[in-house]
């Protein structure tokens, strides 16, 4: 096969090399995904070419029940030819291994002659380049961990980089990173640290994707303030922090990957005089503005353009969802806007709808059965991951503190007043899927037990078991029971959740806990307007600062405080009610719930969408409105959730550690 020829996109390339290695297999076949290469596109593709994929997931018994339902010939209605999709590390049972073929991928099988330790978690654009290299015949054999080094560096897909370590270079690197989101290994991370220690000093470590983004920021800022005029600032600018910003007006291609960051909403736009000199590579609209409504509907313009499609995966959806929260924000911070501009904004939020529904209807049922490692999708995956990669102990210990229908736009916020108060935390920012309903008696409980909600179909409707859940994934793990914390309906002002927090973890110390604030939940079943919900959340963060304290209270107790949501939610019209089947115990704007029973006696509703149902338990309907409708009088505005809009459905998900 010639190079032109090779698939450039990198879902492509893994099922071009698991299909070719099928070719001659008819039947059942073990599909060993050793490091989580197959994503939902993958096994789209697959499934397009007569394969059904099985996930298994890291449950043997699942193996098992797959294995007896998909392979065992007393089945001849199932389908001919199936992949069991299991993970490296599922131990195999001898009657099935000694049964069935087995065909194993990993970095190892598509990456011969590279060290592969440097290589896992690395985006899909860069596998892909690499790949490139490979395929245009660079030679890729035997090369050790420096030299693995050296060619992926060489083949950055947004800008290569010299064999040998520049200033500018190390910049370059880290803008590319925090631009893709990329987190590295601590094995990749080692080795970057000891390419440009010679240039950049022996204390130097290359930073994890939370700390390069808040240096990328410091670079930014520095930057303005010496366009700005500014004097004086109340610390000390890092030296590289200072070099970077002066070799700005230096290096074109600084310029480029600031301005890169700039247009994808990871930096900030600067408010300017008219009047102010700035240098020719910096546009009015992109990099500064004079005017704040002109520059929104420059912001619209933008953002539509970035407007993932459906054939796009979470990665990409998720980037999709920062920036469309930052947007929301912008939005109705800038209030009142020009008519123009609200329009504009209205017709976007419907084509973002329109796109992330379909997106979700493709690859939703995949990306719940998706293994929890390397990275959790949903938030029913967040506690396997989490003991899985933070292993708690008495000098490791973990709380998670989920704030009640937080959005992005929400968190944006309150992160935006924590950066203005400059706390000494680390926060590792990212983004979970919600599940769907996005209720909370759904999704938290799901978040809190680790499971979907089909495993818990006789406490699915309220959150009566959320303790129960907690309580028995962690016993499951080995923890004792005196060391389990489960808090929940903190409200108020801060000194009484304090107060309430040290009171709770008095005594045995505690190394696992969960906590739940319901404020914002609360806001949004009592505020009819978008605009309005933005104003309390100013009021109640600035006035209260529950989070901040709380994250405060528990980063004192416990090692790590991870901060998530269990929806979002999302500002709507009513389209008519439809009755109340089953009765859960919160009533959302955005969804009813009914019985196998009733639903032959729904009456249809153009406006509305039968939920397929995934991960709910089997006996239950699910109505959703399309679009921004709510299940209210018609025409009455209000904000709720329960649907399945990009508003509710991603959701923050921190890890915040002290510096």
């Amino acid at each position: 096969m010639s190079a032109e020829s090779w698939p450039v996109n990198w879902d492509k390339i893994v099922i071009n090399f698991v299909s070719r290695r099928l070719d001659q297999r008819a039947g059942c076949c073990l599909l060993v995904d050793r490091d989580g290469l197959i994503r939902a596109e993958v096994r789209a593709g697959l499934t397009r070419l007569g394969w059904a994929v099985v996930a298994v997931g890291h449950d043997s018994l699942g193996l098992r029940r797959a294995y007896e339902d998909h392979c065992r010939s007393t089945f001849p209605a199932q389908p001919a030819n199936a992949l069991l999709l299991l993970p490296g590390d599922l131990p195999i049972p001898y009657d099935i291994e000694r049964t069935l073929p087995s065909l194993s991928v990993g970095l190892t099988d598509i990456f011969p002659g590279l060290d592969t330790a440097l290589l896992p978690g690395l985006s899909p654009e860069w596998y892909a380049a690499i790949f490139a290299a490979r395929a245009n015949g660079e030679s890729i054999t035997g090369l050790d961990g420096s030299a693995t080094l050296a060619f992926v560096l060489a083949h950055c897909p947004d800008k290569p980089l010299p064999l040998h370590p520049t200033f500018v270079g190390y910049v370059l690197l880290l803008a590319g990173l925090v631009g893709q989101r990329q987190r590295l290994t601590d094995a990749l991370r080692a080795a970057l640290t000891a390419f440009f220690a010679p240039i950049l000093g022996h204390t130097f470590r290359f930073p994890d994707l939370a700390v390069g983004e808040h240096f990328l920021s410091a670079v930014w800022q520095a930057y303005h303030q010496g366009l700005a005029g500014v004097e004086a600032v109340a610390a000390p600018i890092d030296p590289l922090v200072a070099e970077a910003a002066i070799r700005l007006d230096q290096e074109p291609g600084l310029q480029d990957a600031f301005t890169q960051l700039r247009m994808q909403g990871t930096l900030p736009a600067w408010r300017l005089p008219p009047r102010v000199q700035v240098a020719p590579w910096l546009r009015q609209d992109v990099h500064f503005y004079v005017e704040r409504t002109e520059f929104l509907g420059h912001e619209l313009i933008q953002i539509a353009g970035q407007l993932p499609s459906v054939s796009h995966p979470l990665a990409d959806w998720a980037n999709f969802a920062r920036l469309w929260a930052r947007m929301r924000l912008t939005f109705y911070e800038t209030q009142p806007v020009a008519a123009t501009v609200a329009a504009h904004f209205q017709t976007l939020q419907l084509q973002v709808e329109e796109g992330f529904l379909a997106w979700l209807l493709e690859y939703y049922p995949a990306l719940l059965q998706r293994a929890y490692l390397p990275e959790p999708a949903a938030v029913h995956h967040l506690l396997p991951y989490l003991a899985a990669t933070f292993p708690v102990a008495a000098d490791s210990s973990l709380a998670i503190l989920v704030v009640d229908g937080m959005g992005l736009d929400d968190w944006t916020a309150i992160t935006d007043i924590w950066r203005r108060q400059d706390l000494t935390w680390r926060i590792d920012d990212r983004t979970l899927l919600a599940l769907i309903p996005t209720l909370t008696s759904v999704s938290r409980q799901a978040l809190l037990a680790g499971n979907l909600p089909q495993h818990f179909a006789n406490s699915w409707t309220h959150t009566n078991q959320e303790r129960t859940h907690w309580e028995k994934f962690w016993l499951a793990q080995g923890m004792p029971q005196e060391e389990i914390c489960y808090l929940r309906n903190l409200t108020g002002d801060g000194s009484r959740t304090d107060h309430i927090l040290h009171a709770a973890l008095r005594g045995v110390q505690k190394i696992v806990g969960a906590f739940v604030i319901n404020d914002i939940d609360s806001m949004i079943h009592s505020t009819p307007e978008a605009a309005q919900l933005l104003a309390q959340m100013r009021t109640w963060e600035e006035r209260f600062a529950v989070v901040q304290r709380t994250v405060a209270t528990l980063l004192y107790h416990f090692d790590r405080v991870v901060v998530t949501s269990d929806h979002g939610h999302v500002e709507g019209r009513g389209i008519g009610d439809i009755p109340l089947g089953q009765v859960a115990e919160e009533r959302a704007l955005r969804t009813r719930l009914f019985t196998r029973y009733q639903r032959d006696s729904l009456v249809s509703h153009e406006d509305v969408l039968r939920w397929p149902g995934w991960g709910l338990p089997s006996e239950q309907s699910v109505l959703l409105p399309l679009s921004l409708g709510l299940f209210a009088k018609k025409d009455t505005a209000g904000i709720g959730h329960g649907g399945a809009s990009i508003e509710e459905v991603f959701v923050p998900f921190a890890v915040i550690t002290r510096e």
